[in-house]
């Protein structure tokens, strides 16, 4: 039996904690960083085989704990390790005597409490019965003075109140087994620390010499041991009813049903559940294992047809096949829109799929493999071979629509439009070699076709184009690698003879200022013409950084640094050409919405001209074109403030875009039907004219009028232009087509060659309006203006 002293000043004096000290030296901090300290310790008095707390810092470093009258206590149980942090022990319930305790630390620091420590005795603590209970079963303990106990306290610190108690005597409680209750000793607390309002105090506990054996859940027998998810899964054996959970790999059922007795568990098993083992989870916290198991996973596969054709539909079938919870063909592309119905899996083969082998996973992680293989194209001939090079010729075959482009040998590569299935034509490069033509196709796979012989041009010809993205201004010399240079005796850039050089193999090219994108240059020859089309940047073209850096915007922040003097915005030239200010930006990936607007430095006031612009996600350029109305406020405010929301500035760029334009006619002239009413343009302009060059009429119009144009020759017959179809134009008619406004409108035509020989051939003078050599007569009515004559 186990005794406990209870008086009630002894009780006073048990609620209270005590100070510890250092040998050494004596801390008033709460708690040390750094060391070994001890704040507190009780209860004080303590029962004899009690327990006894002590709070602190860093006592999980503490090796052994002096008690007067006993050996070193080493059993220490470490409740809080560091800062702060709790150690307890068991006072021995034979020898110990009143005294100071010493604790001592690992590195030999000892610490000696600054009180006594007392005893109470003798409450006693006889025993309880049954020895063996089931959660809800009453147990009945025995002893002395157990009025004094005002909570009991089962294995793993789960208390139950006095107030729970089912009966409560001087010598008997009676107290029914929780359902969280674990086997081990039964502890007796002299404060009901559950309802206590001082969390400081510490009860005086006495434990049970023997162990109570609570009833957990047994397991005998478990079905099958290879589940498929959605599955129900039996489990058998007794004591089911304590259960709380089902624990399996990667996921616990909380879900499940047993039978009244106790002894049959049933779940489904769920569809994240993995391979391992499964475990039934009692109230009590305790884990009783159940057995091993493994998921079932698709079996049997087959991909059909096979091997299938890019964008056509596969299927695959097998067993257990409406687990699939994800498809990913190799290269690791996922396949979003799939459909499982019948025991199969169906989806579209994307263009970019590569074949191999296609990986099925499962929603608990697992994966299966199924291979498959593609349809791949055949040639099965040529409509020349051997083929002339820079001649269009037919390639014939199977699956040919498949096709993306074609390497031709010497390794160029060369895009194919609409192929069908049997079908494709191609253009031979001048620079292809005699070889097997490969077949390129979207999934990045290729698959050689026969070898095709490659005829050389018996003309000059280029043998090496400019690299893809090289950079080739207008108004510089390009160089480019020649064959069969001695027939060579011209070179045209856009049909205009050029200047050029031969070099050897070198042909020295003088681009002209304007070429730009698509410029033709044709190489003439004795013996025939070959031409390219090359992409070049007119030479009209100016950029001047003004500002770089990196500059975030945030919320309608602002940047100053182009205001109050920062830019000297009266050196721009709007004369120059098209001024065009270039903003390169990163926008705030976090944001859902991007603004840009520009204000001036004066009050921050809204640019003149300029409206705020709402980007669109994942924009990163925004190009401004700078009007005079915009300029002039620059100028007169104070210059530019950058504002807006959610980016970051990177650049701004003035872009200066010269005008390829050559003005040939300048007045002010409303058209009418009389002398002094008609525009004369003169013929001279034209003698260096090329077939395609544009003519662009400028003029304004008043308002909702109806007009009229109508354009001729010096010799008063009809000049019809492509664009218009007659020599009669009404501009009110076309005017939503054309996409003007009533105060700016420009109509451009096209120059053909019978245009500029008619001109040139019916020029003359028209001496009612004193025009000379004139070539064209614009007339009309209804308030046409014309401004301007331009040819580009």
């Amino acid at each position: 039996m186990k005794r406990i002293i209870n008086i009630s000043a002894l009780l006073a004096a048990g609620i209270m904690l005590l100070a510890g000290c250092q040998k050494e030296e004596f801390s008033t901090d709460q708690y040390a960083d750094d060391r070994v300290a001890l704040n507190v310790y009780g209860p004080q008095p303590v029962m004899r085989g009690g327990i006894l707390r002590f709070l602190g810092s860093n006592l999980d470093q503490v090796t052994s704990i002096v008690i007067p009258g006993v050996d070193p206590v080493t059993d220490i149980e470490v409740v809080q390790a560091g800062v702060p942090s709790e150690i307890r022990i068991t006072v021995p319930k034979d020898g110990p005597e009143p005294g100071l305790l010493t604790l001592v630390a690992a590195d030999g620091t000892e610490i000696t409490t600054k009180t006594e420590l007392t005893y109470l005795e003798p409450i006693e603590f006889e025993g309880f019965s049954p020895a063996s209970v089931h959660p809800g079963d009453v147990i009945t303990i025995k002893g002395d003075y157990l009025n004094l106990i005002h909570e009991v306290i089962f294995s793993e610190n789960v208390r139950v109140s006095e107030k729970d108690f089912e009966s409560h005597s001087r010598y008997e409680i009676k107290v029914e087994v929780p359902v969280n209750a674990r086997t081990g000793v039964i502890g007796l607390g002299d404060i009901d620390e559950l309802n206590s309002e001082d969390p400081s105090v510490f009860a005086n506990i006495i434990n049970s010499e023997e162990e109570l054996t609570v009833a957990q859940p047994e397991v005998t027998e478990m079905t099958a041991d290879r589940w498929k998810a959605g599955e129900t899964v039996t489990v058998k054996g007794r004591n089911f009813g304590y259960v709380a959970s089902v624990l399996l790999q990667g996921t616990e059922v909380t879900e499940f049903e047993t039978d009244a007795a106790g002894t049959e568990l049933t779940f489904a098993l769920p569809a994240g559940a993995a391979d391992g083992e499964a475990y039934l989870v009692a109230f009590s916290g305790v884990e009783v294992l159940a057995g091993e198991y493994e998921t079932v996973v698709p079996s049997g596969l087959a991909a059909e047809p096979s091997p299938v054709k890019a964008s056509g539909t596969l299927t695959i079938s097998g067993k257990d096949l409406d687990l699939v919870s994800s498809v990913t063909l190799p290269g690791q592309v996922t396949v979003s829109d799939y459909s499982i119905s019948d025991g199969s899996v169906s989806f579209s083969v994307p263009d970019t799929a590569q074949e191999g082998d296609i990986i099925l996973g499962m929603a608990n992680g697992k994966t299966v493999t199924v291979a498959y293989t593609l349809v791949k194209p055949a040639v099965t001939g040529y409509s020349a071979n051997p083929a002339a090079a820079g001649s269009e010729i037919s390639v014939t075959g199977t699956d040919l629509d498949l096709v993306t482009s074609v390497t031709f040998g010497g390794g160029i590569e060369v895009a194919v439009s609409e192929p069908s299935e049997t079908e494709f034509t191609v253009t031979v490069p001048t620079t292809a070699e005699t070889g097997a033509v490969s077949l390129n196709l979207a999934n990045g796979a290729s698959v050689e076709g026969p070898e095709l012989a490659v005829d050389k041009p018996v003309a000059c010809y280029v043998t090496e184009l400019p690299a893809e993205g090289e950079e080739i201004y207008g108004g510089t010399v390009l160089i480019l690698p020649v064959a069969n240079p001695d027939v060579l005796t011209g070179v045209h850039v856009n049909g205009s003879d050029v200047n050029y050089l031969l070099n050897a193999a070198s042909l020295y090219v003088s681009l002209p200022e304007t070429a730009g994108a698509g410029t033709v240059i044709t190489l003439i020859s004795s013996n025939g013409t070959v031409e390219y089309t090359i992409d070049c940047i007119p030479n009209n073209i100016s950029n001047k950084v003004i500002w770089s850096g990196e500059w975030a915007c945030g919320n309608w922040g602002g940047n100053q640094d182009l205001a109050w003097g920062g830019y000297d915005w009266n050196s721009v030239d709007l004369s120059a050409g098209t001024v065009t200010l270039v903003v390169e930006l990163e926008q705030d990936a976090s944001a859902t919405y991007w603004q840009f607007m520009l204000k001036t430095g004066t009050s921050w006031n809204d640019l003149a001209g300029f409206s705020q612009i709402d980007m669109t996600a994942g924009q990163t350029v925004i190009e401004i074109p700078l009007s005079q109305e915009m300029l002039s406020d620059l100028q007169a405010n104070n210059g530019l403030i950058i504002t807006g929301a959610n980016y970051t500035l990177r650049k701004l760029t003035l872009r200066t875009e010269a005008s390829s334009e050559t003005v040939i006619w300048e007045g002010s002239t409303t058209l009418t039907w009389n002398t002094g009413g008609r525009v004369c343009i003169p013929a001279a302009p034209f003698e260096n004219c090329k077939a395609g060059a544009k003519i662009n009429f400028y003029f304004t119009q008043t308002p909702d009028t109806w007009s009229q144009i109508q354009f001729n020759y010096a010799n008063w017959t009809e000049l019809v232009f492509p664009e218009i179809g007659s020599s009669t134009f009404k501009p009110t008619d076309d005017a939503a087509g054309w996409g003007w406004t009533f105060d700016s409108r420009c109509l451009t035509c096209t120059l053909t060659q019978e245009i500029i020989d008619s001109i040139l051939a019916s020029r003359t003078d028209i001496e009612d309006e004193g025009a000379v050599d004139c070539g064209i007569i614009l007339q009309g009515d209804g308030g046409n203006t014309f401004t301007k004559v331009t040819i580009k």
